[in-house]
């Protein structure tokens, strides 16, 4: 009997077996048809739009001419990751097909999973979201069919989709280790187009941090691997190029001659041939670079690269001592001669290049652009190079703008941050290409028009320390942090150098006493918005500190200065109570007893007469656009002034706070105390006829109300609210919630 089951149970196992085997092809086929083989179709279309995948296909030769500035060590810009990646252009006139292709993958994983072609579905859903420049989501999908389906065949290519993924990011260290790993996977699986890629792409990446010789060591490593004389041609002429590319040009001859020592293929013998020629014209060698150019116009295996033999040859004879440059007519001719191959572009490239380093940027810019428009290998260069300096011509412009007929010591405090912000963007455009010179001339006019203590000043010498650090010269960089230290302190610039020079939080600054010196800054460059935002910030986050009495009194200063009294008496008043041992508070007690005194005498307003609510009555009149300085705090943060009535005082009459205008002095104990308010040296505050401190006409700042309104809506002979002794102060309440 047992014999009989275990007979039926291994006929059951082995029907089940053969079921499976018969239904796995069945599910293949409909998942290729119905899903993966769209897909396919999809991407294919998707690519073929694509100048790379052209440029592949027809074996088209790449052209470099000498002294591209994007090629240069330093310059942060990969060409051959921005071949391989769309542009945002690209990538919205293919968006409907690409997310066909993530619907289709989304169905294929959820509905076949058990199919053979779920890691094909999972690697068209990575690639399609690296066209779409969701590259996070495209590295999970990557790393997802590395550690799942090592044995796929689309496993070295999922390496270099998920290196290029990290390069899109930023991510530098992840992208070198992960070309690493595909240059091995790729040497492993014997895919030389992955392979050719990854060395590319991983000179992209060391050129760019300027390590010329980690960019050749791949390709060194591959002539010692193979032993293929035409591949080791590739390779060879490859790091001919790189040294071209850097300026390099004699060891870049060098070698390009041990190319001719292999065996190249067409291609790769026509391509050392042009860049060889070009190397002799840069370093002056005019009639070996003749010489070089007649071999290839007499060999009949270049016929159909012609066009771009004549496009050097005409570039030579400029070259050459008391050569034109090329002429339109001239341009127009080659593409006669190579119909469809926009051969004139590259001339038109180099002569946007040559006028760029010789500073005439209107020039480079016009000839980048028609370059821009057609479809030639270095179109996105030349969009690179429009894009930075049509920035510069927009930040200079504005920056002239604001700027002209004014010199930096009598330059509007209010226009300093915009003007500076211009002239730093000049600096940075530079720095994006390299050219260190432009770049702190640039630097030096956004210290010149910036404030003094100013967050745009303190940015260009965290720049600069930068800078020196990058270049090995830490000391002078650690002499620039400490001034960051000591003159920005509230900065993310002082924080950053606090950081870097070793300090501990014990070592940093009282930050209340940093918010007050802060605020005193600000006063003295005339910017009392943010003097009163520091000063704020003082007293509500720090209310025992011992500069809270100081930022009271220096908050009431800047009121009288606006000549909002009855806010500048409430701060004074609040400074009384809270701290009356103060020296502070025992020089204001008698002015403020002899002001309520004066106010106790006076008669009662007539209801409907908003004259008699001025100090003063009818004389009284505010000037036009008067008032507080604008409080930068959060709302929660604002303090309601206790007693809004009779807020103007008349230009010359006693103040009912500190006596006459202009004779007040208070003696205080803090360390360094603000100028007395007779010091005629600080600058004005009254804001021009029409405006208010912020900029806006005749509107109070937030939190201050208006001049002959009580605040709540109280009635005119209402008696001012004392705030008690060691109570907070009255907080405005949010908008929408009960008081």
């Amino acid at each position: 009997m047992n014999v009989r089951r275990i007979a039926i149970a291994g006929s059951g196992a082995l029907l089940a077996a053969v079921v499976f085997a018969a239904c796995q092809p069945t599910r293949n086929f409909t998942t290729y048809f119905n899903l993966f083989y769209n897909m396919e179709r999809i991407m294919d279309e998707v690519e073929d739009e694509m100048l790379y995948i052209r440029e592949q296909k027809t074996s088209e030769p790449v052209f470099y001419i000498p002294y591209d500035e994007l090629d240069r060590r330093g310059v942060k810009y990969y060409p051959h990751l921005d071949r391989r990646a769309m542009t945002i252009e690209e990538m919205r006139a293919n968006k409907i097909k690409l997310d066909s292709i993530l619907i289709k993958g989304s169905k294929l994983m959820a509905r076949n999973a058990k199919s053979d072609y779920l890691p094909d579905g999972i690697f068209y859903i990575g690639k399609a979201y690296f066209y779409l420049r969701d590259w996070y989501q495209s590295q999970k999908k990557c790393e997802e069919l590395i550690a799942g389906f090592p044995e796929s065949k689309w496993y070295p290519d999922a390496h270099l989709v998920l290196s290029m993924d990290f390069m899109e990011q930023g991510k530098v260290p992840d992208a070198l280790r992960m070309i690493s790993r595909t240059i091995d996977v790729a040497w492993a699986n014997k895919r030389r187009d992955v392979l050719v890629e990854a060395f590319r792409l991983n000179a992209d990446l060391q050129l760019a941090e300027g390590n010329v010789a980690e960019a050749i060591k791949p390709y060194e490593r591959a002539l010692v691997l193979s032993s293929d004389d035409e591949e080791r041609a590739r390779w060879r002429y490859e790091i001919g190029l790189i040294h071209f590319r850097q300026g390099d040009f004699t060891t870049a001859l060098a070698q390009f001659a041990e190319v001719d020592d292999l065996s190249p293929d067409i291609l790769t013998q026509f391509q050392t041939g042009m860049q060889r020629a070009a190397a002799y014209r840069a370093t002056g060698q005019y009639d070996a670079a003749a010489e070089q150019l007649a071999d290839l116009r007499d060999n009949g295996n270049f016929d159909g690269w012609y066009g771009m033999v004549e496009l050097e040859e005409a570039n030579l004879a400029g070259a050459r001592p008391g050569g034109e440059n090329m002429s339109d007519s001239t341009l127009a001719q080659i593409d006669t001669l190579s119909p469809g191959k926009g051969y004139s572009a590259y001339a038109l490239y180099e002569r946007a290049v040559r006028a760029y380093r010789a500073g005439d940027y209107g020039t480079a810019v016009a000839n980048f652009t028609k370059v821009q428009s057609a479809n030639v290998p270095f179109q996105r260069r030349a969009a690179y190079y429009n894009s930075l300096l049509g920035r510069y011509f927009e930040q200079l412009g504005k920056a002239t703008a604001l700027t002209q007929g004014y010199e930096p010591d009598t330059f509007p405090d209010s226009l300093r941050s915009p003007a500076s912000e211009a002239y730093y963007s000049v600096a940075r455009v530079f720095a994006s290409l390299d050219r260190p010179d432009s770049m702190l001339r640039y630097y030096d006019l956004t210290s010149t028009w910036a404030a003094s203590g100013s967050p745009e000043g303190g940015r260009v010498v965290y720049a600069r320390a930068m800078m020196l650090r990058d270049s090995g010269r830490i000391a002078a960089s650690d002499s620039l942090l400490q001034v960051l230290v000591d003159d920005y302190p509230l900065t993310e610039f002082g924080a950053d150098a606090r950081k870097r020079l070793g300090y501990t939080d014990y070592a940093k600054l009282d930050t209340a006493q940093d918010l007050y010196l802060s605020g005193k800054s600000f006063m003295k460059i005339g910017d009392n918005t943010r003097a009163m935002a520091q000063f704020q910030r003082v007293v509500a986050g720090y209310p025992r500190s011992e500069y809270a009495p100081q930022a009271y009194y220096a908050i009431g200063l800047l009121y009288e200065q606006a000549d909002e009294l009855d806010s500048a008496r409430m701060y004074y008043g609040r400074l009384i109570d809270r701290f009356p041992t103060s020296e502070q508070a025992a020089a204001l007690r008698p002015i403020i007893q002899a002001a309520n005194l004066d106010r106790m005498t006076r008669p009662h307003p007539v209801p409907g007469d908003t004259n008699s609510l001025r100090v003063g009555g009818a004389g009284g009149a505010q000037r036009p656009g008067q008032s507080a300085p604008q409080m930068d705090v959060p709302p929660e943060e604002q303090l309601i002034p206790l007693d809004a009535a009779d807020q103007q005082q008349q230009p010359g009459r006693q103040s009912p706070v500190l006596g006459p205008r202009g004779t007040s002095s208070i003696p205080g104990s803090q360390p360094d105390p603000l100028p007395p308010a007779s010091d005629t040296s600080r600058p004005a505050t009254t804001p021009p006829s029409g405006t208010s401190p912020s900029g806006t006409s005749g509107t109070a700042p937030s939190g201050v109300p208006p001049s002959n309104v009580p605040p709540g809506g109280a009635q005119p002979n209402t008696p001012p609210t004392e705030t008690p002794r060691n109570e907070e102060p009255v907080r405005k309440p949010r908008s929408g919630r009960r008081s």
